[in-house]
């Protein structure tokens, strides 16, 4: 069982132009090491929203099919794929009429339809006898969370030290994080 980021978002959710406007950056010595504090701001607010930023395709992999599946992180847009090893061990696509998507929980869930059963499958012994390939996070990222992004970078640049995300960056998040009870 297992959680595999298949594909990162195509940008990050804020562009080097931008940080460089916010932070007043004229000159391009630095851009390298922007770039870095980008994906390394963006890679915090996740950790601390407990959620993708922007659009991400993740793998789920499970010994077996349950009635409820949670999938994390974060707000689910997409079912990529189910597919699965069937008695014979070999991968099979499951019809997306199996199951339902329920982005109202949180997490969201892949739920059996109460019309429907799992097929059979393969010993759950066998390793990744189910492989279910999501879509999670926004296409863009919320204002907030950019906003945030390009605060983390002007800090981490200034003072060249990371440390604890301030609270005034802290709280620009709070309303956005994934709270799990």
């Amino acid at each position: 069982m297992g959680l595999t980021l298949v594909a990162g978002a195509a940008a990050p959710p804020v562009s080097l132009y931008e940080v460089k406007q916010y932070c007043k950056i004229d000159i391009d010595d630095d851009d390298a090491l922007l770039i870095v504090l980008i994906n390394a701001a963006t890679a915090a607010a996740e950790t601390f929203l407990g959620k993708a930023v922007n659009e991400q395709q993740w793998m789920l992999t499970l010994p077996a099919f349950a009635d409820e599946i949670e999938l994390h992180p974060g707000a689910v847009v997409a079912i990529d794929s189910v597919q699965y090893l069937d008695e014979a061990r070999v991968l099979q696509l499951l019809d997306p009429d199996t199951y339902i998507l329920d982005t109202t929980a949180q997490p969201s869930r892949l739920v059996l339809d109460p019309d429907q059963t799992w097929p059979a499958t393969a010993d759950p012994r066998i390793p990744d006898v189910i492989q279910i390939t999501f879509t999670t996070g926004p296409e863009e990222a919320d204002a907030r969370v950019k906003v945030a992004i390009m605060a983390m970078v002007a800090q981490w640049n200034d003072n060249r030290i990371p440390g604890d995300m301030p609270s005034g960056i802290r709280s620009i998040l709070q309303p956005l994080r994934r709270m799990v009870l």
